[in-house]
């Protein structure tokens, strides 16, 4: 029996700090499950986040969510109006998640290739919210460019 308790006790404080190491206060994390890379910036865990899905099958899927809200890609964020932009260094990038078109895949492919070396990155919501999306990890925990980029625009696929 003690053994059991003992078992227990590890299963409920091990869980906890496996389920949250992902999305760190302040930086970039990665992810992968399911066959889908996931990338998060993380401004407040579980608050404030801009997450991005990357599957060589589907095009690529970003949401950002602050207390609740969505913007991005998801069909309901469309449906409402809800979406973002971003600014790297000064550029601004309309929709980066929305890639059917070459131009609007540019977008995305700008927004992977600038990210990672940039120096400031702002995301801008269409109701006027403005989040500094934070560069610690960015370097690390980014899709890289290239063939090997599990990240596909609609336009790709």
């Amino acid at each position: 029996m003690k053994m059991f308790k003992f078992f227990i006790y590890l299963m409920f404080t091990l869980i906890p700090a496996v389920s949250f190491a992902f999305g760190e206060k302040g930086q970039w994390s990665e992810g992968w499950g399911m066959g889908v890379s996931e990338y998060q910036a993380t401004i407040k865990p579980k608050v404030t986040y801009l997450y991005m899905a990357c599957d060589e099958y589907q095009p690529v899927s970003m949401a950002f969510t602050h207390n609740g809200k969505s913007y991005g890609s998801v069909v309901s964020d469309i449906e409402k109006g809800n979406h973002f932009n971003l600014i790297i260094d000064g550029v601004e990038i309309i929709r980066p998640y929305n890639t059917t078109s070459h131009a609007e895949a540019s977008h995305f492919w700008y927004f992977l290739e600038k990210a990672p070396k940039a120096k400031k990155i702002v995301l801008v919501t269409n109701d006027g919210k403005r989040f500094n999306l934070p560069l610690v990890g960015i370097k690390e925990h980014f899709p890289e460019t290239g063939k090997d980029n599990s990240c596909k625009t609609g336009f790709e696929l």
